[in-house]
């Protein structure tokens, strides 16, 4: 139960130094500054109501500024980037209560030894340098106190020589170990964070990494999937969808169409114009049947100049619709490749079913027949199965 009450309290005090917008190390002396303030508040309170209950009231009211320093403290400094003002008030604070403590000695010098809190408490606070500058502070006021001759007009308690070197001996040994303390955590936690810092660097150049490897994966994957020339599938990445898509197609038995265009005269194209001028050609008629299908069809580059479209869910008139806008848009264009101006025209081969019976294989056959019928009677045009019982 008390270590569980204990847990409580430190996760309450870190809890409550997080919100603060300060560096790590600020909270860090924030935390120290909470525990000094839940230990000495109370404590100082105690002793003044004791010394005001003993009849010393002076006493009583020497205790009860640093007390409410250190209590003020708490409400301005978690509103401050740099709350080291606010520390040294309240070091000023109570090593005057503790230089007062000292002169007037209490019971057998017992008051003096309350000054052995000083070298933790400004050490936690204000780093193992200053807080070392501000423990030798307090000795050397001491010193000076008890060994110049205004001291001797001044009442204090009058501490033997013995007492005095046991006294600058033990402090100076606490000083040494709150400084050394202090030291060893703050360098510690330097190296902590430098480690961590490193850690978290090399997280992000590895994150980086995958991420860069993984976009490379994917590039390599689009690559082997794309037709280098026109962006549309390539023959093996278009058979693959098929399949894929033919899979359903046969689930659910709805409509499919299948078309395959060509390029009409390409071989005259390219031995007039060139490759270079053939090539261009190709890329324009793509762009052409790509603003005439539909997202959800299928289109790839399945031969040189030759091209097969799948529309799904597509009946047939829709299907010779979409066959016939893209003939139209190739025979209006005009490719241009340097001085020259080119144009072409494509023939189409479209076969529908719903007949989930047929394979892919069946229906690409069908729809190739169809177009060696587009070509053999005048190109520039789309043969459907219904249109090529008329013709033959």
């Amino acid at each position: 139960m008390i270590v569980d009450f204990f847990n409580n309290m430190a996760k309450r005090i870190v809890l409550f130094s997080e919100t603060a917008p300060i560096s790590n190390e600020g909270k860090t002396r924030l935390q120290h500054y909470v525990i000094f303030l839940m230990l000495g508040v109370p404590t100082m309170t105690l002793f003044s109501l004791y010394s005001f209950y003993k009849g010393n009231t002076t006493l009583a009211l020497v205790i009860l500024p640093p007390a409410i320093a250190l209590l003020a403290g708490i409400f301005v400094i978690r509103s401050l980037k740099d709350g080291t003002w606010v520390y040294r008030i309240n070091a000023i604070a109570y090593m005057s209560l503790l230089i007062y403590m000292i002169m007037i000695g209490g019971d057998g010098g017992s008051k003096a030894l309350w000054s052995y809190t000083w070298p933790l408490i400004s050490c936690f606070l204000l780093g193992y340098i200053e807080g070392s500058l501000w423990s030798i502070l307090l000795l050397s006021i001491t010193l000076i106190a008890y060994n110049s001759p205004i001291s001797q007009l001044i009442e204090r308690y009058d501490y033997p020589p013995d007492f005095q070197l046991r006294f600058l001996i033990t402090y100076s040994i606490c000083a040494a170990l709150a400084s050394w303390f202090e030291y060893s955590r703050a360098y510690y936690r330097q190296e902590s964070n430098q480690k961590n810092l490193s850690l978290d660097l090399e997280h992000r150049k590895l994150k980086k990494e995958i991420a860069t490897r993984k976009a490379l994966q994917e590039q390599l994957v689009i690559t082997a999937k794309t037709d280098s020339l026109t962006g549309i599938l390539n023959r093996g990445a278009f058979w693959e969808r098929a399949e894929q898509e033919w899979d359903k197609h046969q689930h659910l038995a709805d409509t499919i169409s299948f078309a395959i265009l060509d390029i009409d005269h390409f071989k005259k194209i390219n031995d007039t114009y060139g490759h270079p001028a053939g090539d261009e050609v190709i890329r324009q008629v793509v762009n052409n049947t790509l603003s005439c299908i539909r997202t959800v069809d299928i289109i790839g580059r399945i031969g040189g100049e030759e091209f097969a479209i799948i529309m799904l869910r597509t009946a047939s008139e829709d299907a010779t619709k979409i066959a016939n806008r893209i003939c139209s848009a190739v025979s209006q264009q005009e490719t241009r490749y340097q001085q020259d101006s080119i144009k072409c025209t494509v023939s189409c081969g479209l076969y529908s079913t719903d007949n989930e019976q047929h394979s892919l294989d069946s229906i690409y056959q069908k729809a190739d027949q169809l177009l060696y019928l587009a070509k053999k009677t005048g190109r520039n045009q789309v043969v459907t199965e219904k249109e090529s019982d008329l013709i033959t």
